[in-house]
């Protein structure tokens, strides 16, 4: 509470500069966390967002073409300042039928050679995923409707977070399953 108390004090003193705050993030979940919260405080303030590749995130907060950045990682520059925001839990819809349900947790490792089906604008996770399981077999969704559709079926792996509905929706014969690795999300 600390920690949004001062984000919503630096907030504040934004909201005498600008009526509208641009923000690069590294993973739509933490966005839509942060916006929640900022819109109840200030409603009156447009928030625009990007979700550039990480390492551009940096620049755009020092060129000020971002006034706010959610990153994984404390950043190390001495005109930008970094709190700790929240954590995302990262799940795994598992088929009844495969032998992964049967654990109560799972390592990117134990999904090597996978087929998953994944909606890929999910920012780092996108590219996190694929350095981290090897040889899996994706198969991509831009479309999050469809990708939500896809979602229901009882017999494909998907990753879910507890961030958005995605962990809730129920799916017969399956078992949400949490991945030991996790991101931490700095504002």
């Amino acid at each position: 509470l600390k920690t949004v108390d001062t984000l919503l004090q630096k907030a504040d003193e934004l909201k005498n500069q600008t009526r509208s705050l641009h923000i690069a993030t590294c993973a739509p979940a933490p966005l839509w966390k942060f916006t929640a919260e900022f819109g109840k405080s200030f409603p009156s303030i447009t928030i625009t967002s990007e979700m550039p590749d990480e390492d551009n995130i940096i620049a755009l907060l020092l060129s000020e073409t971002a006034q706010l950045a959610i990153v994984r990682k404390e950043i190390q520059a001495e005109a930008i300042e970094t709190v700790p925001f929240m954590d995302e839990q990262l799940f795994m819809k598992i088929p009844n039928s495969n032998p992964l349900s049967r654990k109560t947790a799972i390592h990117f490792a134990d999904l090597a050679g996978a087929t998953i089906r994944e909606y890929t604008e999910i920012g780092f996770w996108h590219k996190l995923h694929r350095e981290e399981i090897a040889h899996a077999h994706y198969i991509e969704y831009k479309d999050f409707m469809i990708y939500m559709n896809v979602v229901k079926s009882p017999d494909t792996l998907t990753f879910v977070t507890e961030l958005g509905h995605t962990k809730s929706e129920a799916r017969t014969g399956c078992k949400t399953i949490p991945i030991i690795e996790i991101g931490r999300a700095h504002v």
